[in-house]
């Protein structure tokens, strides 16, 4: 999960959204506010913590320290 986050990868959790899209299926992530859209229907997902959002949105942990130097 963290490695994740270091490399600038989004992870998420949504159990409900497993069993009710398709391969295929369209979908639409809003990170900040912790949904998803899908099949007509939106689910609720994990949120990131602010920390990790910031660190997302400056492309990775590296990229994150680098501009606050």
């Amino acid at each position: 999960y963290r490695n994740a986050i270091n490399i600038g990868l989004p992870v998420i959790v949504c159990k409900e959204l497993y069993d009710q899209v398709a391969d295929q299926d369209e979908m639409e992530l809003l990170m900040q506010e912790g949904l998803i859209k899908a099949g007509g229907q939106t689910f609720t997902c994990t949120k990131l913590p602010d920390q990790m959002q910031r660190i997302l949105d400056q492309g990775g942990l590296i990229a994150s320290l680098n501009k606050e130097d």
